[in-house]
């Protein structure tokens, strides 16, 4: 009788241990596929995943850090994120992830609308200036100091758009790629892979 409990409980075993390499040969074909790239994780302290002082949100250091990867990567490549877990996380670390994405693309939502507004604001202004000079006579030297002071928060339209704008949306492309990304996430124990979750894809924001 105990002979047969050892062998069912063994059968078990075999049982389960099948299903996890199965599952690990999805994910490998999934990481191994043509023109994919891993961009991998390694989180061996809390710290390195979440924000200091939260539980909830995750580190701008890892945001930094996929965004500064997925630049590096062609676009047309497929990319997995492959999270490996060698600490305690009592957290859904994928959805962590991917809401701290949407986070940083609202933030720059913000930036682009403060930045336009500040263009416009540079514009109008130095619009003002310039037509302000044409009421001044041609022979007076203020009509010329006018016109150049005109054109000075009309360039620093044109620097804000060619810089700061222009930083944000390669920013926002490279969040939209993260978040369309797969997101395999594996609980790491001596260097042994105890547990996987796989994300499933979302639409962008």
């Amino acid at each position: 009788m105990k002979k047969n409990s050892e062998e069912k409980i063994d059968d078990i075993e075999k049982t389960v241990e099948s299903k996890i390499i199965s599952i690990f040969d999805k994910v490998d074909d999934l990481e191994d596929k043509k023109n994919t790239e891993v961009i991998s994780v390694d989180l061996d302290r809390k710290f390195d995943f979440l924000r200091k002082y939260s539980d909830n949100k995750v580190s701008t250091d890892l945001i930094e850090y996929l965004i500064d990867r997925i630049d590096k990567i062609n676009k047309y490549e497929k990319v997995v994120i492959r999270l490996n877990k060698r600490c305690e996380l009592d957290v859904n670390a994928i959805k962590i992830i991917k809401e701290g994405l949407k986070e940083e693309y609202k933030k720059s939502i913000q930036l682009r609308d403060e930045n336009n507004l500040k263009q416009l604001w540079f514009l109008l202004m130095g619009a003002l200036i310039i037509f302000l000079s044409t009421k001044v006579p041609e022979d007076l030297f203020w009509k010329e100091v006018l016109v150049i002071i005109g054109w000075v928060p009309i360039w620093e339209m044109f620097e804000v758009e060619l810089f700061p704008d222009a930083k944000e949306r390669k920013r926002r492309k490279a969040i939209k790629r993260l978040l369309k990304c797969q997101i395999v996430e594996r609980t790491v124990v001596n260097e042994k892979i105890e547990q996987i979750q796989i994300s499933k894809m979302e639409d962008v924001v």
